[in-house]
């Protein structure tokens, strides 16, 4: 059953960056599938809470409308091996 979560979404101009919260803000633990987008994990559930793309902006004028249509995170069939792995290391 998928979950409708309210989305926020907050842009720090002066740091250029794109926060994005899932739901209500919560701790998480951050991914870093790609230099510059932290993914914000639930550290328990392995749940998706959110995520920050560093130098926001920047990326939309290089990326054009490619940006526009889909922010290059992780390719979906991939989240959860992301998500096992970083799980993998934290109990290590």
């Amino acid at each position: 059953m998928v979950k409708h979560q309210p989305l926020k979404l907050d842009y720090d101009e002066s740091a250029d960056t794109l926060y994005v919260s899932l739901g209500e803000p919560r701790e998480a633990s951050c991914i870093e599938p790609e230099e510059g987008i932290l993914l914000r994990v639930d550290a328990e559930s392995g749940e998706l809470v959110g995520l920050t793309i560093i130098h926001f902006r920047r990326r939309l004028q290089t990326s054009g409308d490619r940006l526009a249509a889909s922010i290059p995170l992780v390719p979906e069939d991939l989240m959860p091996t992301v998500i096992r792995e970083w799980r993998l290391q934290e109990v290590a």
